[in-house]
């Protein structure tokens, strides 16, 4: 049976089939079928050891087998709860600063934030960061010490423009990401010094930068969103990941994640939606409410807020 899933794995990767393969094709719910079929046959130990990193779905999604972000020189992690991707976003990161790093020496460290869950699934209070895919980061400012490394504002004045426009040169050339969300005040300043200074045209900065001609272009790699003044967003191609990803249905893709999480910690995760109690989780699971308040260190007049994580004990629930 392993050797079948390697082989069909290395079929389904092959460049012929999957240029052609889509997850809306027809066809292609009958693989989705066929390959969770086979993968409930796999243990689950050989799964969490071999089987490549996934994204599940974009602003729905998860992420299995996903892996947490380590530290190296020069790049952090400021949360190591969240610090949980696909290996190519964080080598796509790890990339373009190392290339800004060679352009413009001695500068700001990359400050990565939030990138997902080890599990994937909503993730307050973002509506992306679901399936590994996802990252925040400081914007690059001029004199920034070890010690300031927590919070720094950024603006016209404090950002190192240079180091910034390389870091955002190397995503657009090497394709490595599907998009940059970057407010739009940023993007003005960045437009200004490629075009002044590197003496860049509109036509070259057309495809890069959706300023000055629209906010949120999705045809240029950097886009306007609200909320992105102090940190900017990079969406990685990841096309291992999310050709791995299309395999699975959302369904599929949860049922196998609480597989994994029963068998390497002996609890999974539920993530409160709105509207939701203590008695409805205790319900769904079928699990006792006492039980399900004692997991989680609550009491009766507890309150659960939108997001919040409730363990479920699986050893319990036999």
């Amino acid at each position: 049976m392993r050797a079948l899933i390697l082989s069909l794995s290395l079929l389904l990767a092959s460049p012929a089939l999957s240029a052609s393969a889509s997850p809306v094709h027809p066809a292609w719910t009958q693989v989705q079928a066929v390959w969770a079929v086979l993968v409930e046959h796999i243990p689950i130990d050989w799964l969490v050891e071999h089987h490549p990193p996934a994204a599940v779905g974009r602003i729905d999604g998860v992420l299995l087998f996903g892996r947490a972000m380590i530290d190296t020189p020069g790049v952090w992690t400021r949360h190591a709860r969240s610090g949980w991707a696909v290996p190519e976003l964080m080598y796509t990161l790890r990339e373009a600063h190392a290339a800004a790093e060679r352009l413009y020496p001695r500068g700001m460290d990359l400050s990565i934030g939030d990138m997902s869950l080890r599990h994937g699934g909503r993730y307050r209070p973002h509506r992306t960061h679901q399936s590994g895919l996802d990252a925040d980061m400081r914007y690059y400012i001029k004199d920034v010490g070890p010690e300031n490394r927590e919070r720094y504002p950024v603006g016209p004045g404090n950002m190192d423009v240079p180091r910034q426009w390389a870091f955002i040169t190397h995503l657009y050339v090497t394709q490595q990401a599907e998009l940059v969300y970057m407010d739009i005040r940023h993007q003005k300043t960045l437009y200004k010094y490629a075009s002044k200074t590197l003496g860049l045209t509109p036509e070259q900065l057309k495809p890069i930068i959706s300023y000055p001609f629209g906010q949120r272009r999705k045809t240029a790699l950097i886009r306007h969103v609200r909320g992105h003044y102090n940190h900017l967003h990079v969406r990685a191609s990841a096309p291992i990941a999310r050709f791995f990803g299309s395999l699975y249905t959302l369904d599929a893709a949860r049922k196998l994640q609480r597989r994994v999480a029963i068998a390497t910690t002996g609890h999974f995760e539920h993530i409160i939606k709105k509207g939701e109690t203590l008695g409805h989780v205790a319900q769904k699971y079928k699990v006792a409410l006492e039980d399900l308040m004692r997991w989680n260190r609550m009491t009766a007049r507890s309150r659960l807020s939108l997001g919040q994580v409730i363990k479920i004990q699986v050893e319990l629930n036999q």
